[in-house]
């Protein structure tokens, strides 16, 4: 099965550099706008890590705007690997893939610490 034209390498890419622009811009409702539809038509078709950086950066966006729920709610699916230490998440991923994950966990660990400290 092919996966829409939308959930593409390239329009992925595309997307994503678009909502970089748009969040350097300050432009937080447009990068919204421009990242959060990719997640729901192909974060079960893309590659795993893609999927997950979206969910950073779409936690990052929703923070921005003052959306902490939906801030925890993206990175809801991602919090057990945030939990985990270095080792542990050696054991469960293949090594290329642990050293390519620990950065996103990382930022993961960030924005929940931001989104949770707006809920006190």
């Amino acid at each position: 099965m092919k996966p829409p034209d939308a959930c593409q390498r390239k329009a992925v890419a595309a997307a994503r550099a678009s909502f970089r622009r748009l969040m350097r811009a300050k432009a937080y409702a447009q990068a919204l706008g421009r990242l959060e539809p990719l997640l729901q038509q192909c974060g079960a078709l893309i590659w795993w890590l893609d999927a997950y950086r979206i969910r950073n950066e779409l936690a990052l966006v929703n923070y921005k705007l003052g959306r902490t729920g939906e801030c925890q709610r993206v990175l809801q699916p991602l919090v057990h690997y945030a939990t985990l230490p270095p080792e542990k998440l050696r054991e469960r991923f293949a090594p290329i893939d642990a050293e390519m994950f620990y950065p996103e966990l990382k930022a993961t660990r960030l924005t929940l610490k931001l989104c949770n400290a707006n809920q006190r």
